[in-house]
């Protein structure tokens, strides 16, 4: 009676265990979405401020693949051998996150800077939300006039707990609103992220746009 007593009292030890691990799992779960679903950040995991491999002012622009809203056919950019017909350099490449405060209120710039500059300038604008959300974010581009310029969202390939993201990844993107300016031999001579000093960013346009 005493070896049942003791395989009973083992069992339910086993047993909130298991039930204490498995709230302990889920609550981290909980905890991670409310992290990377917060406005105004991207997400997917982001390589930390300071990296060493980041493109920097002074360096080539990175290749990207990203995706048209429409067919959602695969685009290839390369700002120093630009696609015929495509976008090429000196561009203005801007990242943005339909939940991010500081992206909508970006893209009245936005339209100032395609209205001004419009063939001398390509403007890409690389949306970031989830797949999941794309249906949202045509309608968000459309309701918004932010239309007439390159609207591509970025190529996301999602894992269980992570995700993959083309054209962020290789801009190590860590926060939206984020953006480029890369002069017509593709080399970034801005990289901006967060708070943007936009007369900084027109000054760099007019600089690229000049050198042509």
């Amino acid at each position: 009676m005493k070896e049942k007593n003791n395989i009973d009292a083992g069992k339910i030890v086993w047993e909130r265990f298991l039930k204490a691990l498995i709230s302990f799992c889920l609550f981290a779960l909980f905890l991670a979405a409310l992290i990377f679903s917060a406005p105004g950040r991207s997400m997917a995991a982001r390589p930390l401020m300071g990296d060493p491999n980041a493109p920097r002012e002074g360096s080539p622009a990175p290749a990207i693949c990203v995706l048209e809203p429409g067919a959602l056919k695969e685009v290839i950019i390369s700002f120093d051998k630009p696609v015929k017909g495509g976008p090429g350099a000196p561009a203005l490449v801007w990242f943005w996150f339909m939940s991010c405060e500081n992206c909508v209120k970006d893209m009245k710039f936005m339209r100032e800077i395609h209205k001004k500059y419009k063939s001398r300038l390509s403007l890409i604008a690389v949306n970031v939300d989830k797949p999941d959300q794309r249906g949202t974010v045509k309608n968000f581009i459309k309701n918004n006039g932010i239309s007439g310029y390159d609207n591509y969202f970025d190529k996301i390939t999602e894992h269980v707990f992570s995700a993959d993201y083309d054209a962020s990844d290789k801009f190590a993107i860590y926060s939206t609103p984020a953006l480029f300016v890369i002069d017509k031999t593709g080399k970034i001579i801005l990289r901006a992220e967060g708070h943007i000093n936009f007369d900084l960013v027109e000054e760099k346009i007019d600089s690229a746009v000049k050198s042509e």
